[in-house]
C-alpha cells in the first residue's frame, strides 16, 4: 500500500483563497464587453472572392508596397516581368514568356498603345533607337485599383490577351470622401536608385450634388544605376560600363467632376494626362571614341524623347435595380497618344567642338580682328607655308594641330564673303592680305569696304575691285553649331464607347452574377518621320550671308551649293514607314459567376469580337513611304523597253515615273480592308471542400 502526504504551504493556502473569493464573485455579477473585430490590411479582398490567375492591388497596397513605377509593381508577382526598352525605359510587360502586344494594357477601359509588332523592324531599327517604339505607362499616384490576369483571356479586354491583360482604374473623388466632405493631400518621396523625386498634390471636395477630384504629380529623376556606377570612368565609346547620363521628368494631372442629382444617377467629366520626357547624352553609344578632356569634340547622339497620353470622357453610371441590371455604365472615351523618338547629333563641348576651333586664338576686339595678344593679325610666309605670327616674327603655338590649318583666308567680293555690319565695326579699314597661293608671300593692306547691301534689316559690307583678291584671317571652323536630327512619331487615336452592365439574379435556387456589355471603338495608327539639319549659337566669324550671284543678285539656298545649316536650314518632307491604318471594333461579352453549391461554383464567359481594318493612303498627302520599300513588293515592276543595238539586246532601265506608278499600286494593294471575327471563351471552376482547401481549374482563349 502507497501513501502520499501533500504539504501546503502558507503561499499556497493565499493563492488558493484568492481564487475562491474571485469564482464567487463571478456567479454574482457578470460583465458584457464590446465585440473587437481584429482584421488585417495585409490582404483587403476576401480569399474566396479570388480567382485563379489574377491578382488585383488596391491604392492602399501600393501604397504600403512603395510602388513607385511599373517595375514595383510586379516586384512580387510570380512569372510577371517588365520589359526593358533600353533609353526609353520599359515597354508594357511580359506574363509567363509572353510579352509587349501580346499582353493587354487598358486604363479605364481603353487600350493604351501598342508596339509595331513586325521582328523585321524592329531588327532593323529599334536597336539604333530611331524609334519610341514602347508601350505607354501610367502613373501609380492615381491608381485605384491594379489588375494583372496571367494567361490567354480575351473576354476581359479583347484583342491582345494572349498573355495575360493588366487593367488600371484611377481615382475619383468618392474614393478620399468618405468621412468627410473634402480633402488635401501632399506626397513627397525620393528614390535612390535613379535619383528621384516625387511631389504630388490631391485636392478633393463635395458640395450637394456635385463632388470634384484634382490630382496632380511630378516626377524629376536621372538614369538608373548600374553596379558600380560611383566609380565607373565617365568616358565615350565602347569601353563604357556605367549608365548613360539620362534626365528624366514624368508629369500627371487626373480631373474628375461629377454631378449626382439622385443617389441612383451618377455624371462624371474626366480629363487624364500623363507625359514623360527623357532628355540624354548616349555617350556608350558615340561612334568617334572619345573623351572630356581632349580638345576637338566632334558630334555626339543625344536623345529627346517623349511620350504623352491624353484622355477626355464622359460618364453615366445608374444604380437603379431594374429587371435587366443591378448597375449600368456607360463611357465615352476620346484618347491620344504619341510616341516620339527624336535623336539630335551636335557637340555639348562648346569651345572645344570641332565646329568652334580656334586654337589661334584670334579675338574680335571693337570690331576689328586681333590675335591671341591683341594685336592686329600679322601673316608671314614661315618655312614655305603661311602662318600667323607674334611681333617677332615668331608663330603662335597651337594646342592641337598646326598653324598653317588653324585659319582660313577668306577671300571678300560681292560673290564671296560679306561682314555682318552688326558684328564687325563696317566704317573703319580692313586689316587685308593679298596673295593667289599658299605658297606665296602674302602682302598686307588696309583697305575700306566699298560695296554693301541690306539682308533682312541688316548691312553687310565687302570689297570690290574686280579680280583683284584679298583674304582677311579668320579661324578655319564653321562659327557655329551644327545640329542633324531624325523625329520618328507613332500616333495612336482612339474614340470608343463602353457599356457595362451587371445583374445578379437567383434562377432555380442557384445565384448567379452576370455581367454584360459591349464595345464600340475606332482606333487610328500612324507614324511621322522628321529629319533635317540647322545651325545655332554662331561665333564672331560664322558667316552671316550667301553672299551675291555673279548677277548681282541675292543669293538663296535653293541655288547655292555651299553647305551652311545656319544660313540654309533643312527639314525634310514628312516620311512614314506604315501605312496608316485605322481599326473599327465591335465587341459583345458576357461572363456568369453560378453558385452551384457552397463548395462549387462555376465561372462562365464569351465575347465577339469584329474588327475592321481599313487602310488609308493618300498620295501627296499622306506622309510618303519610300518607294523602294514596297517598289515590286506584291505587283512586279514592269519590263523596261528592249533595245537592239546590232547583235546586242539590252533592256533600258525604269523611269522613275515607272518606278512611283508601281510604288502606288503596290501600296493600294496592300491598304486594301481588311475583316477579322473572332469567338473567344473561358470557363473556370472553383471547389471548396475543406475551410482550408481550395481548388481551381480554368480554361479560356486569347487572341
Amino acid at each position: 500500500m502507497r501513501t502520499t502526504t501533500i504539504k501546503f504551504s502558507a503561499i499556497t493556502l493565499a493563492l488558493l483563497s484568492y481564487c475562491g473569493v474571485i469564482l464567487a464573485d463571478s456567479h454574482q455579477e457578470a460583465t458584457e464587453l464590446d465585440t473587437i473585430t481584429v482584421s488585417s490590411q495585409q490582404d483587403e479582398m476576401n480569399i474566396k472572392e479570388k480567382k485563379v490567375g489574377e491578382t488585383v492591388k488596391t491604392a492602399s497596397q501600393l501604397k504600403r508596397q512603395q510602388v513607385q513605377d511599373s517595375r514595383d509593381l510586379v516586384r512580387y508577382e510570380t512569372g510577371v516581368t517588365v520589359v526593358e526598352a533600353g533609353r526609353f525605359g520599359s515597354s508594357g510587360y511580359a506574363i509567363r514568356g509572353v510579352d509587349e502586344n501580346r499582353v493587354a494594357i487598358t486604363v479605364d477601359g481603353l487600350h493604351q498603345a501598342e508596339t509595331l509588332s513586325s521582328q523585321g523592324f524592329k531588327e532593323l531599327f529599334e536597336g539604333y533607337g530611331n524609334f519610341n517604339n514602347t508601350r505607354n505607362s501610367v502613373e501609380i499616384e492615381t491608381l485605384k485599383v491594379a489588375k494583372i490576369a496571367k494567361g490567354a483571356d480575351s473576354v476581359k479586354v479583347g484583342s491582345g490577351s494572349l498573355g495575360g491583360a493588366v487593367l488600371f482604374e484611377t481615382k475619383d473623388a468618392r474614393d478620399f470622401l468618405t468621412e468627410k466632405d473634402w480633402h488635401i493631400g501632399y506626397k513627397a518621396g525620393y528614390s535612390t536608385a535613379d535619383n528621384q523625386g516625387l511631389n504630388a498634390v490631391t485636392l478633393a471636395g463635395r458640395y450637394q450634388m456635385f463632388d470634384a477630384l484634382i490630382m496632380h504629380s511630378k516626377r524629376h529623376g536621372h538614369e538608373l544605376e548600374n553596379y558600380d556606377y560611383k566609380n565607373g570612368r565617365d568616358i565615350q565609346g565602347k569601353e563604357r560600363e556605367k549608365a548613360d547620363p539620362y534626365t528624366i521628368t514624368k508629369e500627371s494631372t487626373l480631373v474628375k467632376f461629377s454631378f449626382s442629382p439622385t443617389e441612383n444617377h451618377r455624371f462624371t467629366v474626366a480629363y487624364d494626362t500623363y507625359l514623360q520626357h527623357s532628355r540624354g547624352h548616349d555617350l556608350s553609344y558615340n561612334l568617334v571614341a572619345t573623351t572630356y578632356i581632349q580638345l576637338d569634340e566632334k558630334e555626339s547622339r543625344h536623345a529627346n524623347d517623349l511620350t504623352k497620353r491624353k484622355n477626355v470622357s464622359f460618364t453615366y453610371e445608374n444604380y437603379t435595380v431594374t429587371p435587366f441590371w443591378d448597375t449600368l455604365k456607360l463611357s465615352y472615351s476620346q484618347q491620344r497618344i504619341t510616341t516620339r523618338a527624336r535623336t539630335e547629333d551636335y557637340c555639348d563641348g562648346n569651345e572645344k567642338c570641332d565646329s568652334y576651333k580656334n586654337p589661334l586664338g584670334l579675338q574680335l576686339k571693337e570690331g576689328k580682328i586681333v590675335d591671341r595678344n591683341g594685336d592686329p593679325v600679322n601673316l608671314q610666309l614661315v618655312d614655305g607655308k603661311h602662318q600667323v605670327v607674334d611681333k617677332a616674327g615668331k608663330p603662335f603655338d597651337v594646342t592641337s594641330g598646326t598653324n598653317y590649318a588653324a585659319f582660313s583666308g577668306k577671300q571678300l567680293g560681292p560673290s564671296y564673303f560679306w561682314l555682318d555690319c552688326t558684328v564687325f565695326d563696317c566704317s573703319k579699314p580692313v586689316t587685308t592680305y593679298k596673295y593667289r597661293y599658299s605658297t606665296e608671300t602674302p602682302v598686307k593692306e588696309d583697305i575700306q569696304l566699298n560695296k554693301t547691301m541690306e539682308v533682312n534689316g541688316k548691312t553687310f559690307a565687302t570689297y570690290d575691285m574686280g579680280r583683284e583678291r584679298r583674304y582677311i584671317i579668320l579661324p578655319n571652323s564653321q562659327g557655329y553649331l551644327p545640329l542633324d536630327y531624325k523625329e520618328r512619331d507613332l500616333n495612336t487615336k482612339t474614340k470608343q464607347i463602353n457599356l457595362d452592365l451587371t445583374k445578379a439574379f437567383t434562377l432555380f435556387e442557384i445565384e448567379n452574377e452576370l455581367s454584360y456589355g459591349g464595345v464600340y471603338a475606332k482606333t487610328t495608327k500612324e507614324m511621322v518621320n522628321k529629319a533635317g539639319y540647322y545651325g545655332r549659337n554662331p561665333t564672331w566669324w560664322a558667316e552671316r550671308t550667301l553672299g551675291q550671284s555673279w548677277n548681282g543678285t541675292l543669293r538663296e539656298c535653293k541655288t547655292s551649293s555651299s553647305y551652311n545649316g545656319m544660313l540654309c536650314p533643312r527639314h525634310e518632307p514628312l516620311t512614314s514607314f506604315l501605312i496608316p491604318v485605322e481599326a473599327t471594333t465591335k465587341s459583345l461579352y458576357f461572363a456568369d459567376n453560378i453558385k452551384l453549391h457552397n463548395m462549387l461554383s462555376v465561372d462562365l464567359g464569351y465575347r465577339y469580337d469584329d474588327i475592321k481594318y481599313q487602310p488609308e493612303y493618300i498620295p501627296g498627302v499622306t506622309p510618303k513611304i519610300a518607294d523602294d520599300m514596297v517598289k515590286g513588293l506584291f505587283i512586279p515592276l514592269p519590263e523596261g523597253e528592249k533595245v537592239t543595238v546590232g547583235t546586242v539586246v539590252f533592256t533600258k532601265p525604269l523611269t522613275p515615273e515607272q518606278i512611283r506608278k508601281n510604288a502606288e499600286e503596290n501600296i493600294a494593294y496592300i491598304a486594301q480592308e481588311k475583316r477579322f471575327k473572332k469567338h473567344s471563351y473561358s470557363l473556370g471552376t472553383t471547389f471548396d471542400p475543406l475551410n482550408f482547401l481550395r481548388v481551381q481549374v480554368k480554361y479560356s482563349k486569347g487572341f
